[in-house]
């Protein structure tokens, strides 16, 4: 049902949620009519709910289906009404939505062997997808025009000018592509495993001495923001965030003097440059940062989720812990959160178990914030991190402890350990995960210590200076491991022990 309240939800945007208005076909008080209304006015509720309301009988049945696939078509149709210039988008945003509706109409004209207007069209696309450097647009278009005039008018020399067009805009598009493919394998890997680091490191260096040759040659605005991400992901995997801060800083530079200038992309770097700023400690350039971001990207956005993510870590790395809240507060109840990737929700939800602990811990920023995280339902659901074995699963693991630890529940802290130390053995190498390794030995000494702080404090005192070895702000696991800081974390622990 997600799929069919996505679609409402943008045609609602754009005022196209009356059938009369768009002129779907719907009949009166049909069945999917119904379910339309349905779904319009119930946004949160599932195809259950709708299937028992709509047709009194479950969602599994064959008549259900026939209304919602008819229903996903006919707003299909709806979405090619929708008129971008009406809520304020950006000249690009107008750009890519004319080139994409009228490439499709231009292949329904060619369907219907209506070639000059659809000759006409095209070159109008191709006005647009060169400006604002839509290479796959401009690559379909050249297709097209040499195809017809090599084969429908016979007009060599117009087929060998839109011939030379197209091979230039071919290699264009190869030197983008494997970028792109570059760039997506480095990236999956850091998403859902967080532990792989110095392998990801060689790996984008790899690809950014193979990307960089291209861009030498070519201005195309993707290919250089794929690249420059390339080449921070090589600095960031090292562990090398002063390094990766002036990789964004070049980044900037060269998009500042481009031409197509996109604030998108620059916003992306300065996210970037936050994350920087969090490891070095630099928070008052990290806040600066947050300054200059909020309110440039759109609320509710893919990229406005990854933002806050970003201002989450710092507010709760400068111990900035009530401001961290209300971002956590923000993002959980926006509209759009249940539509973000699973791999992003989650770590969402990661947060929150951090904030839940430190509410129970009664944290004197948090004294009048009521707990809402349902910590049993955080035990159940955490599949996709679950897999990631070195990665985001130890701050799940490390967190249930502490939570267990806060609520005196030790007997759940003791079985813990006993199934944590088998984690450890398998899965944390001192190279990457360091300090991870460092704190979850110290928490493994608490119940070893028959819970007393003393000899906890005594016993743990060589690995807290192993720890202090190796600060944040050099270390080379993934920031998001250490939602709070270990040397902050383990303050809260004894303060706990302490009671």
């Amino acid at each position: 049902m997600e799929a069919i309240q996505e679609f409402i939800s943008i045609l609602k945007k754009y005022n196209l949620t009356n059938p009369k208005a768009i002129k779907l076909p719907f009949k009166n008080f049909s069945k999917t009519h119904d379910l339309f209304q349905f779904f319009l006015t119930n946004p949160g509720a599932d195809e259950t709910k709708a299937a028992l309301e709509i047709f009194q009988k479950r969602p599994n049945t064959l008549p259900f289906h026939r209304a919602k696939n008819k229903l996903m078509e006919q707003m299909t149709q709806a979405l090619f009404l929708i008129d971008v210039k009406k809520l304020g988008q950006t000249r690009p945003q107008q750009a890519y939505y004319y080139c994409w509706k009228n490439l499709c109409a231009v292949k329904i004209l060619i369907g219907q062997s209506a070639y000059p207007p659809a000759i006409t069209l095209i070159k109008k696309i191709l006005s647009r997808s060169t400006k604002f450097q839509f290479t796959s647009v401009s690559l379909e278009c050249y297709q097209l025009l040499r195809w017809y005039y090599a084969s429908l008018e016979g007009n060599k020399y117009l087929y060998e000018k839109y011939n030379r067009q197209y091979q230039k805009v071919r290699q264009i598009l190869e030197a983008e592509q494997l970028a792109e493919n570059h760039y997506t394998q480095i990236s999956n890997i850091y998403l859902t495993d967080k532990s792989q680091r110095n392998y990801l490191s060689q790996l984008a260096k790899k690809y950014w001495t193979e990307v960089s040759l291209f861009m030498e040659n070519c201005d195309s605005t993707r290919l250089h923001y794929l690249g420059h991400l390339i080449n921070v992901y090589a600095f960031t995997c090292e562990g090398d965030f002063y390094g990766a801060f002036l990789a964004c800083e070049k980044a900037i530079h060269y998009f500042n003097q481009s031409k197509y200038h996109l604030p998108y992309i620059i916003n992306t770097f300065q996210n970037h440059q936050l994350i920087c700023c969090i490891k070095l400690k630099d928070f008052e350039r990290g806040r600066q940062l947050v300054e200059l971001l909020e309110g440039k990207i759109k609320t509710g956005s893919f990229n406005w989720f990854v933002n806050r993510n970003a201002f989450f870590m710092l507010a709760m790395h400068s111990q900035n812990y009530e401001k961290a809240h209300e971002i956590c507060r923000q993002v959980l109840s926006h509209r759009r959160y249940r539509y973000l990737p699973q791999a992003q929700a989650e770590k969402w939800t990661i947060n929150h178990a951090y904030l839940h602990y430190l509410i129970i811990c009664k944290h004197k920023d948090l004294l009048t914030a009521k707990p809402s995280f349902n910590h049993k339902k955080f035990l159940r659901q955490t599949p996709l991190y679950s897999k990631d074995k070195r990665g985001m699963n130890v701050p799940i693991l490390i967190i249930q402890i502490l939570i267990f630890l806060a609520q005196r529940n030790y007997n759940k802290v003791i079985d813990r350990m006993e199934a944590i130390q088998k984690y450890c053995s398998r899965y944390l190498r001192m190279e990457d995960t360091y300090r991870s390794n460092c704190f979850i030995k110290m928490l493994m000494i608490i119940p070893a210590a028959n819970f007393h702080p003393k000899a906890i404090e005594r016993k743990v005192a060589p690995l807290k200076a192993k720890l202090a070895q190796v600060p944040l702000e050099i270390s080379p696991q993934a920031y998001e491991l250490e939602i709070i800081p270990y040397e902050d974390l383990w303050e809260t622990v004894m303060n706990i022990l302490a009671k």
